[in-house]
């Protein structure tokens, strides 16, 4: 499926990183930034502060970033029930993850 098609069936969308997102700064750095702009980083998730996912509610979009070493993954969903469900089905996909590697 090319990406313009799975757009049309998913309330999920991939985000060109922006200054906020790729950074030269360290994980505690980058997660004190996402903090202070209303996400929440969980240090169960990942292998922090290599790996950090921030995720929360912009009032727009519900909101998933993986930093890894300086390089940034951005995940937007539709403030809406397609969007919250494939939001909270990629939140328990990551935890289900990080928490065999424990």
């Amino acid at each position: 499926m090319k990406t313009h098609e799975s757009l049309q069936t998913t309330a999920t969308h991939i985000k060109p990183a922006n200054y906020l997102d790729y950074t030269m700064y360290d994980g505690y750095q980058w997660q004190q930034l996402q903090y202070q702009k209303g996400l929440w980083s969980n240090p169960a998730m990942g292998d922090w502060p290599y790996v950090i996912f921030a995720n929360g509610n912009t009032g727009d979009n519900y909101v998933i970033k993986e930093y890894a070493e300086h390089d940034v993954k951005v995940w937007l969903y539709a403030n809406s029930d397609d969007g919250i469900e494939e939001y909270t089905h990629h939140l328990d996909q990551i935890k289900a993850y990080y928490k065999d590697l424990i």
